[in-house]
């Protein structure tokens, strides 16, 4: 694999924005094309529209960047149409560094530890947190379903990018938190 996509969410829109949610996809500079990708992402947040508050927007491009996938570094960027998600729960949204939390499965291992991603996911409301303070059946299982139609997508490969290592992991499963999700850069 000779480099990868860079799909770049940034959120605006509530407090502590922007937000910015990266993920990875393989590419060997014909297929899948960056907008492939691009489409992929605009899918999943498609998947969590209903969840995330109406005050936040996505927005996907415009330009994909291609990453080295062996000094990790850009190297070009695609042109690609930009994607918006305006997102549509009207519930009062939780504090913004109260985030759901999918972590990407690779099963390579590197010194005794698998390779692992993790994507924060901002802007849940109140409606989808139980009284216990963690996410409500409702919001896991869209995650979950978010995550795997993701993975499924034949359109697209995707990675954890390892710096340790050097090279990307392709993504094989996902697995969503019980628990809220804290990013401390998030926090202030």
């Amino acid at each position: 694999m000779a480099n990868m996509y860079r799909i770049r969410t940034v959120h605006t829109g509530v407090a502590g924005s922007p937000f910015y949610t990266n993920m990875f996809f393989a590419s060997d500079g014909t297929l899948p094309t960056a907008q492939d990708c691009v489409n992929a992402v605009d899918t999943f947040w498609d998947g969590l529209n209903l969840r995330l508050t109406s005050a936040m927007t996505g927005v996907i491009g415009p330009g994909t960047t291609e990453i080295d996938a062996v000094t990790g570094q850009p190297v070009f960027v695609q042109p690609t149409t930009q994607a918006v998600q305006a997102y549509a729960n009207t519930v009062e949204q939780l504090p913004h560094f109260t985030q759901g939390l999918i972590r990407w499965n690779t099963g390579v291992f590197n010194n005794g530890r698998q390779i692992i991603g993790h994507t924060f996911i901002p802007g849940f409301c109140e409606d989808h947190n139980t009284a216990i303070g963690t996410p409500s059946a409702a919001a896991i299982a869209s995650m979950q379903n978010a995550a795997d139609a993701l993975i499924a997508d034949s359109g697209n490969i995707m990675v954890v990018y390892s710096r340790v290592n050097a090279s990307p992991a392709v993504v094989t499963s996902a697995s969503v938190s019980g628990n809220w999700g804290i990013l401390a850069s998030r926090r202030q």
